[in-house]
């Protein structure tokens, strides 16, 4: 079972499962006072859990302060993972944009000899 990318009604098994997990992670933290939570957030971070995928996973300290402020905000539902707003658009550098790019780099940076850029001078 992988991670759910969709938003979906919580009562989709697996997109509950994840949420719950996530709950899982943070419950601590939330019953416990304000000054506290760092420190059981860092002892969540520092052991590998076992996700609803059945992977071993470490789970950062900003991940867990993020779903400790999005419980706080939404209650469960802002466990659940939400679609990116860019779902199913090319997130890559269009070719010819990186060709420029990289010729820009190439004449920007590579010009001067290594004598005259350790000398401080200006590439030819």
């Amino acid at each position: 079972m992988s991670e759910p990318d969709d938003e979906q009604p919580l009562a989709d098994e697996q997109v509950m499962a994840w949420a719950l997990y996530r709950y899982r992670l943070i419950a601590d933290a939330l019953a416990a006072p304000k000054g506290a939570r760092s420190a059981i957030l860092r002892e969540v971070a520092a052991v590998e859990q076992v996700a609803p995928d059945g992977r071993a996973r470490r789970v950062s300290m900003r991940t867990l302060e993020r779903w400790l402020a999005r419980y706080q905000r939404d209650s469960l539902r802002g466990l659940v993972r939400r679609r990116r707003k860019d779902r199913g658009r090319s997130r890559a550098l269009p070719g010819a944009a990186l060709d420029r790019a990289i010729a820009t780099f190439k004449r920007d940076f590579f010009t001067a000899s290594r004598p005259k850029v350790v000398s401080g001078e200006e590439g030819e």
